[in-house]
């Protein structure tokens, strides 16, 4: 009786596969979605090992130069994969640069390649807790704003944040339309020691926990390596992809080591 847990590899596109040639090559899915894009003999084989590493579940080092693709190259075959066998991808980076980048540049075309396909693909950007804004701090910190901050930038900050607050859609530092800060943001960020969570009078509009449910229902989902090893609420995943790698010892260090 086949066992209903074991993971069942999916089919990945091979190196003589014309899925992935058409892709990366001349006149393919890129072209079409990228103006003026040069195929790249690099940057197709490193997508062929992308591929055959994540259909065998195999781990995979790979260390390309500058201007190969390197994005496109993992992302369009995790891609395929995530959106044909119903898996989950997660793609750790080390900086927020890349994060944005992922997100705003490279995932829309790895979309659209995908949709040429049939194929529909999800993705989303989750950050740590600490890059949101806390609408129970943001309460308790309003009421206090005239008698515990002199600065008159905070005092601004936290009106505007009373007052847009309420109708935004994010609550992420990063996509607020006005500069918060630090002082500010250090009042009202989600903090994981002081938050409620189920007792928040909150928690149904809360920010971190929307972003936490859309990112358990994308097919890849963009963190922060951090945030990886910091032990956060990740969505169950298949396979992970670690960006910037080389930071990744110090950042794994950092948070799994101790100092006697």
């Amino acid at each position: 009786m086949p066992d209903k847990h074991k993971p069942v590899p999916v089919p990945a596109a091979a190196p003589e596969d014309p899925e992935l040639t058409a892709v990366f090559g001349a006149g393919g899915a890129i072209s079409r979605a990228i103006k003026g894009f040069e195929p790249r003999g690099q940057q197709a084989r490193m997508a062929a090992a992308v591929a055959r590493a994540i259909a065998a579940r195999q781990h995979l080092v790979v260390e390309a130069g500058t201007g190969v693709g390197k994005s496109l190259a993992y992302l369009i075959p995790a891609a395929f994969w995530a959106a044909r066998g119903r898996k989950k991808i997660v793609v750790a980076t080390h900086t927020k640069a890349l994060q944005a980048q992922l997100v705003k540049k490279d995932l829309p075309v790895v979309k659209a390649v995908l949709e040429e396909q049939g194929l529909p693909l999800t993705y989303f950007l989750l950050m740590g807790s600490s890059n949101y804004l806390c609408l129970s701090r943001l309460a308790r910190a309003g009421k206090q704003a005239a008698e515990l901050f002199d600065e008159d930038g905070v005092r601004a900050a936290l009106e505007e944040l009373q007052a847009r607050a309420p109708g935004a859609e994010s609550g992420c530092r990063q996509e607020l339309p006005f500069f918060v800060p630090q002082r500010a943001w250090e009042e009202v960020c989600r903090d994981a020691d002081l938050c409620l969570n189920k007792k928040c009078p909150f928690k149904g509009a809360c920010f971190y926990r929307k972003d936490v449910a859309a990112a358990a229902r994308a097919d890849i989902v963009v963190v922060n390596q951090h945030l990886y090893f910091a032990g956060m609420p990740l969505p169950v995943f298949d396979a992970v992809i670690f960006d910037e790698a080389h930071n990744l010892e110090q950042v794994a260090a950092d948070f799994m080591g101790f100092v006697l």
